[in-house]
């Protein structure tokens, strides 16, 4: 069986107190004190950064998180600043970080739900705790996951099977006028940021041209 590219799990805050703080992470110990020091800007960013994926390679692995801001008065500074993080083996395939964001931005926002909806994470429950270690379980063996986040929610996740590589020297396969998507209205520039980022990637592309017969290198 194919080795998991998933090493690590974690969950990080900003205290109060002391300021930015990893709460958890499984398997425990494996980001120490100094090297959570030496990314925690990264982890915990500012307000303006948060709501999307963020990827940062260190060291050889990849760390991704997708930082939360929530914005309410019954905090303290009137904000409530965490963020979820997978980190990925050396040598992962190029496409992973995408596909694993594509999973941590659907467990942030739903985590952000539940926080809004029952102080899931700043009501004193543990639960995040109790989760990561079924989530690395359950992504690095199967690819999916169901944890139960509450007594009433449940968080479904699954990874997209990656892309299969095409056979050296083999023909690419045409595509007709068809099958090829084309953009037909501009979307706001600030909504478009808060899309998936493979699509904000893609969103460039849709001109209706077949991607086979596009000039460039």
């Amino acid at each position: 069986e194919e080795e998991s590219e998933l090493a690590a799990v974690f969950f990080c805050e900003f205290d109060n107190s002391v300021g930015r703080t990893l709460a958890f992470q499984e398997p425990a110990g494996f980001i120490s004190a100094d090297a959570f020091d030496a990314i925690s800007e990264f982890l915990i960013p500012k307000p303006q950064l948060c709501g999307r994926l963020l990827v940062l390679r260190e060291e050889g692995r990849v760390v991704l998180c997708w930082p939360v801001c929530i914005e309410d008065p019954r905090y303290a500074r009137n904000a409530l600043l965490f963020s979820l993080g997978f980190v990925l083996e050396p040598g992962t395939a190029s496409g992973a970080p995408e596909r694993y964001g594509r999973v941590l931005e659907k467990a942030s926002r739903h985590l952000e739900v539940l926080e809004k909806e029952s102080r899931l994470l700043s009501g004193g429950s543990r639960e995040v705790q109790h989760m990561l270690p079924q989530l690395l379980h359950d992504l690095r063996k199967h690819g999916r996951c169901s944890i139960a986040a509450d007594a009433s929610n449940t968080l479904e996740l699954s990874l997209p099977q990656p892309l299969p590589a095409r056979p050296a020297g083999s023909a690419q396969i045409g595509a007709q006028d068809h099958m090829t998507p084309l953009l037909v209205a501009e979307p706001d520039a600030a909504l478009v940021r808060g899309w998936d980022l493979t699509l904000q990637r893609l969103l460039p592309q849709l001109d209706g041209t077949p991607a086979g017969s596009k000039g460039g290198g």
